[in-house]
């Protein structure tokens, strides 16, 4: 009597469904690390502002409220693809960098801000979304969510 190998429709079926199931758990987790990327780019772009800011705060004893006062172009000279403007503002607090994201998973117009706090005369920066805006938190970066 001889014995046929091979595997049945439904042994097929089955592996063939967990593929499926774990190619798709594996496309979301790289949408959302693609993602993370794009707005890490808007961080990078913030770090000539953060310069700029520290800058005058040391040299010039005081905090700007602007592009122009923190010796910065203008916000929208330093857009991307991703990113809309990288800018000097005073809210929530004077010194303010706040990165506006174009992205189609996040829509227009997503912000994400950098709030120095000054501390013992020591200037330190805060990463969070904007209040009104604001990024949601699973796309922040890593190094903005502590």
């Amino acid at each position: 009597m001889t014995r046929n190998k091979g595997f049945t429709i439904i042994e097929l079926m089955v592996v063939i469904s967990i593929v499926s199931i774990l190619a798709v758990m594996a496309l979301s987790a790289y949408s959302d690390y693609a993602t993370r990327a794009k707005v890490a780019e808007g961080v990078g772009f913030a770090a000539a502002a953060k310069t700029a800011v520290t800058n005058s705060y040391y040299t010039l004893g005081y905090v700007p409220t602007d592009n122009s006062a923190a010796g910065m172009e203008p916000p929208i000279s330093y857009a991307s693809q991703y990113v809309s403007s990288v800018g000097v503002n005073s809210v929530p607090v004077p010194g303010t960098i706040t990165i506006v994201l174009s992205m189609p998973i996040l829509g227009t117009d997503n912000q994400l801000q950098l709030v120095p706090s000054i501390v013992n005369e020591f200037m330190t920066w805060t990463c969070l979304p904007a209040s009104t805006n604001g990024i949601d938190l699973a796309y922040v970066p890593a190094n903005c969510r502590g």
